[in-house]
C-alpha cells in the first residue's frame, strides 16, 4: 500500500499495521484515483506559529495591520486622503498607482500606460 505525504514524499508500507509516523504528519491513503490531502496534527498552539503577534492599529480608522510599515503607508497615502492617481483617458481615480495602470490596460487598450499623480502637479 502506498501513502502520499505532504511535500510529495512517498512512504511504502509493508503491512497496514506496521509503519512509523513522523511526529507532525498524518498520512492518509490514496483511495482509487482520488488523492486525499495530508493534514498537520494540531499541537495546540495553532500549528507552531506564535499567537501573540504585534498589532498596529490605525488611530483614525478601524484598520489594524500586522506590520508597522503597512500602517505607515496607510497613514501617509490612504487614511483620510482623497484618491490621488487619475487615469489620463477618463475620470477614473484611485489611491494606488497600480490600479490606474491595470485600469488603462483593461479599459483603454492600445494607449500608453501611465497615471497622473495630482499631488505632484
Amino acid at each position: 500500500m502506498i501513502y502520499r505525504v505532504f511535500y510529495t514524499l512517498t512512504l511504502v508500507v509493508l503491512s497496514v499495521s506496521e509503519y512509523i509516523l513522523p511526529r507532525d504528519f498524518v498520512y492518509l491513503p490514496i483511495v482509487g484515483n482520488k488523492r486525499q490531502s495530508c493534514q498537520r496534527k494540531d499541537n495546540g498552539n495553532g500549528g507552531g506559529l506564535p499567537t501573540d503577534k504585534p498589532k498596529f492599529p490605525c488611530p483614525n480608522c478601524p484598520s489594524v495591520f500586522s506590520h508597522k510599515n503597512n500602517l505607515y503607508y496607510h497613514s501617509k497615502f490612504e487614511c483620510g486622503q482623497l484618491p490621488r492617481f487619475n487615469c489620463p483617458y477618463c475620470s477614473y481615480r484611485t489611491k494606488h498607482v497600480s490600479n490606474v495602470r491595470a485600469h488603462v490596460r483593461r479599459k483603454h487598450p492600445g494607449h500608453k500606460v501611465y497615471a497622473i499623480d495630482i499631488c505632484k502637479c
